[in-house]
């Protein structure tokens, strides 16, 4: 065997690794997010309420035609193992014959293979959880992820517009309910 070919080897080999964790991660990232839809009680199917976008990407919600990504498509390889997945929820109340947007809240999440489970955490500074490995293990600390994510946004979206007069959220996000859309372009709003 050449050195050469025993580079070649150590190159092959570490591309298995990546693409082991990838393949694992990816897997783990689809159970993740489809659960959290699940615990929301969201149909996908019709008038599908999310979208995923990569996270070297701006989110741009007035884009004329945005692109749409599944989970993968929504996945990034950050340092230290560390997968960062982005998505938006557009909050939508069906009005009988239509629907109007309420507005929209993006969601960041972290995933790491730890070995004994998977690491997640919602946001920069999230609470960590470990998903156990153990399919019947796993049950009880999803709902536990789910549950604190899910606090968080309805805090989140509740005190949207405090946070805004304070200066800690931009105006972005919101929208104009259509009983107010024309008082609102009267007030100068377009």
């Amino acid at each position: 065997m050449t050195r050469y070919s025993e580079l070649v080897d150590a190159a092959v080999q570490d591309n298995n690794h990546y693409y082991n964790y990838q393949d694992r991660c990816r897997e783990f990232a689809l159970k993740l997010t489809n659960g959290f839809f699940d615990f929301l009680g969201i149909s996908r199917e019709k008038d599908d309420p999310v979208t995923f976008y990569p996270p070297n990407e701006e989110f741009d919600p007035n884009e004329h035609k945005p692109r749409r990504y599944n989970v993968f498509g929504g996945m990034d390889l950050q340092d230290e193992g560390i997968w960062m997945i982005n998505f938006v929820l557009w909050l939508a109340k069906d009005l009988g014959t239509s629907r109007t947007v309420a507005g929209f809240v993006g969601v960041r999440w972290f995933i790491r293979d730890g070995g004994s489970g998977f690491k997640v955490w919602h946001g920069f500074d999230g609470k960590e959880y470990t998903i156990s490995h153990e399919e019947e293990k796993q049950g009880s600390d999803l709902q536990a992820f789910y549950q604190h994510v899910f606090d968080e946004l309805k805090d989140i979206l509740a005190n949207r517009f405090n946070n805004v007069l304070k200066g800690r959220e931009s105006v972005m996000g919101f929208a104009i309910p259509p009983d107010r859309d024309e008082t609102a372009r009267g007030e100068g709003f377009s």
